[in-house]
């Protein structure tokens, strides 16, 4: 059974399940307690991957944020990723100091692999009475026709789309014909059911995990790019290292 990983936003240990307490900042709200999943490889997680969900919560507005590390996307299925445990504990790092922000490691330990977000929504809703939000880039977003059932994925959640600052088009993204009856540009049709895909521009920052990797594999600082207990893990266990560097000069 998988477990929330931050026991400042749900009960330290508590498994997922009916009786998980998922924070609500508003005492009074009486209706269905709204979860963003933010699933990724965070490879490694970065203030740009925060700041998002950050603003997520603020402006949808959501209730909690759930960090979902992939144990292996189906889109990267030929690129090298870190081991998944790694990732989890750089993302369990990033956020512990935030009561809206908790890691899932579902993907990682229950589902099967390749990892398919129909089925995470579908873990969460029948475990938890929540309305959820899945939180994705542009790039994600175009290729959401290639995923696999992508239409039920949109009848059981809201998705996201979360513009980078900076990137060509921004909120004028396109969206496919087969799904503009779904889409809109505007967070006030939240109200709206029959709405499922929404823009959420941010003023985040234009770091990339790849630009990361790469600077770390050249040697150079990465800090201010992403949180400092990150970055001593990321030292400490010799993650994206250039093997060739690391030959030529060895401890």
């Amino acid at each position: 059974m998988p477990k929330f990983r931050n026991p400042q936003s749900l009960r330290a240990g508590g498994p997922l399940g009916p009786e998980a307490e998922i924070r609500n900042p508003d005492p009074q709200h009486s209706k269905k307690k709204r979860v963003g999943l933010f699933g990724g490889t965070f490879d490694p997680i970065h203030y740009g991957h925060l700041r998002a969900a950050e603003e997520a919560r603020l402006k949808l507005p959501l209730d909690q944020v759930i960090f979902i590390p992939a144990a292996l996307p189906p889109h990267k299925l030929r690129e090298p990723l870190s081991d998944p445990n790694h990732r989890l504990e750089m993302v369990e790092r990033a956020v512990a100091g935030n009561v809206y922000f908790s890691v899932s490691e579902v993907e990682i330990t229950c589902l099967e692999k390749p990892s398919y977000t129909v089925q995470t929504v579908e873990y969460f809703l029948s475990r938890v009475s929540v309305e959820i939000f899945y939180l994705m880039g542009m790039d994600s977003f175009r290729e959401i026709e290639t995923w696999k059932e992508y239409r039920r994925l949109l009848q059981l959640c809201r998705v996201v789309v979360v513009t980078r600052p900076g990137l060509p088009g921004g909120s004028r993204i396109s969206c496919p014909p087969k799904l503009k009856p779904l889409f809109s540009r505007s967070l006030r049709d939240l109200a709206d059911p029959s709405k499922r895909i929404f823009i959420l521009p941010i003023t985040g920052s234009e770091v990339s995990s790849t630009q990361i990797r790469g600077l770390a594999r050249a040697g150079q600082s990465i800090r201010y790019l992403l949180p400092p207990e990150v970055e001593e893990y990321i030292q400490e266990k010799g993650l994206y290292e250039n093997p060739k560097s690391k030959a030529q000069n060895p401890i």
